[in-house]
């Protein structure tokens, strides 16, 4: 995908955009439930504890991950602050326009097992 830097007035340039356009609701809705999905697996969240720590209400978390709302700047930044900024890595690729190489078959089966473990604990 060939991509082209924007520059500012100033001559300054900034990172490569997509020639695909910018993010969408769509797109930033299923990064927000990755990001979600992801910190409750690896700290061993529920939705109750994932709320808590960032100051939202457990509905915000479940509407999140059911893809029908969008989480706010704040709790997007409480949820870096708090797991680290790593833990928002799909949102920035989104505006960083990363290249996303495909899903490997085994990374698939390790999203898969993740999801359902979050929704045999009741809170998915």
């Amino acid at each position: 995908m060939a991509t082209r830097a924007n520059v500012f007035p100033s001559g300054e340039e900034t990172f490569p955009r997509s020639l695909f356009g910018g993010p969408s609701r769509r797109s930033y809705r299923a990064a927000i439930k990755e990001i979600i999905l992801n910190v409750k697996a690896r700290y061993g969240l529920s939705d109750w504890d994932l709320a808590e720590r960032i100051g939202v209400h457990k509905d915000t978390i479940e509407n999140a991950q059911e893809e029908v709302a969008n989480l706010d700047v704040v709790t997007l930044l409480n949820i870096a602050w708090t797991f680290g900024e790593d833990a928002i890595a799909p949102v920035r690729a989104l505006y960083l326009c990363a290249v996303r190489e495909p899903e490997t078959a085994t990374e698939k089966r390790r999203r898969l097992i993740r999801e359902l473990a979050a929704l045999e604990d009741g809170d998915g």
